[in-house]
């Protein structure tokens, strides 16, 4: 049977690939179950090939379905970031969801099911985003807990730049301020983001579905 989700996740260096495997891996699995599907997961990689894949799939107990593909590195890790997406893109199915994700990106558990539910809407695209926060040791992501839980953890631990950016608070010229609204645990996917050095996050998750030829952002 043919997957009804594709998730694209590039995935090179020590640090993204810890992160992945120790954080953002088992989100999914937990999200997937939560849906009642076995998303098909595409990693790009230079650090495992397709032999690695039961290894993969045995840490989420089976959950997702693991692809590896070869990364070929483009002339900045941007550029290499997006030929992986867009491979997944090109390859996804008519009719399937394609999720686009980077490999710090811990997802709430409802993440797969609010996007069904707003597909069955007639929506083609969600794009979800949260707070920005810092990561460090002792500082780690939750894992299986509720959107709102998942959103307040980002607030306690936000980055200094969302202080910078918030009313009241914010002195950033760019981006003057942000006005915060609480988001719907039962409705609204949530995700926290480690990146760099194990230094900051952002909440984010996208996925899109669209009728005929599948095509994401």
């Amino acid at each position: 049977m043919t997957p009804s989700w594709v998730i694209s996740v590039p995935c090179w260096g020590r640090h993204y690939i810890n992160v992945f495997l120790k954080y953002c891996l088992p989100s999914l699995g937990i999200a997937a179950r939560a849906a009642g599907i076995r998303p098909h997961l595409i990693v790009h990689s230079d650090g495992f090939t397709q032999e690695n894949a039961p290894f993969f799939e045995r840490r989420v107990d089976g959950a997702v379905e693991v692809e590896i593909r070869t990364i070929e590195h483009g002339l900045t890790q941007h550029d290499t970031y997006g030929d992986c997406h867009r491979d997944v893109i090109r390859t996804a199915l008519p009719g399937q969801r394609v999720a686009l994700l980077n490999a710090d990106i811990v997802i709430s558990p409802e993440t797969f099911l609010a996007c069904e539910n707003r597909f069955a809407e007639g929506k083609k695209l969600v794009v979800t985003a949260a707070t920005r926060c810092l990561f460090k040791k002792g500082v780690v992501p939750p894992l299986g807990v509720p959107a709102r839980e998942l959103l307040a953890w980002t607030m306690a631990v936000h980055h200094p730049s969302v202080a910078q950016c918030s009313m009241r608070t914010g002195r950033a010229s760019t981006i003057p301020a942000v006005h915060r609204h609480p988001s719907s645990a039962s409705s609204t996917p949530c995700a926290s983001r480690t990146t760099g050095s194990s230094t900051s996050a952002t909440a984010r998750t996208i996925a899109c579905r669209c009728s005929g030829r599948t095509a994401a952002l």
